[in-house]
């Protein structure tokens, strides 16, 4: 059962990765049971290893620390530019 839906989750983010164009889209969530404030990559699709695995995240910081924050999804057209990230419906890095 464990397995099946780990199969079906990766198969929804390869097709909504290739339906935004995106090079990269994963899930990230809580894994730690004694912090809040600790998420990592979960799933993933666009990758090419499985080093994303090891990455711990903080809360508030980058990308998905910020939407992790705010609970809100969040657009980068530019990664450059701070200014040209956008808060929308879509939470997708394209560059």
């Amino acid at each position: 059962m464990k397995n099946e839906l780990a199969k079906e989750i990766t198969d929804f983010l390869i097709e909504a990765r290739l339906d935004l164009s995106v090079d990269f889209l994963s899930i990230a969530m809580n894994t730690s049971k004694t912090s809040l404030k600790e998420i990592k990559w979960l799933f993933a699709s666009g990758n090419r290893n499985n080093r994303y695995q090891k990455i711990v995240l903080q809360v508030g910081k980058g990308i998905a620390g910020i939407v992790w924050k705010t609970g809100r999804p969040m657009a980068v057209t530019n990664l450059k530019k701070r200014n040209e990230w956008h808060f929308g419906r879509v939470s997708y890095c394209h560059y």
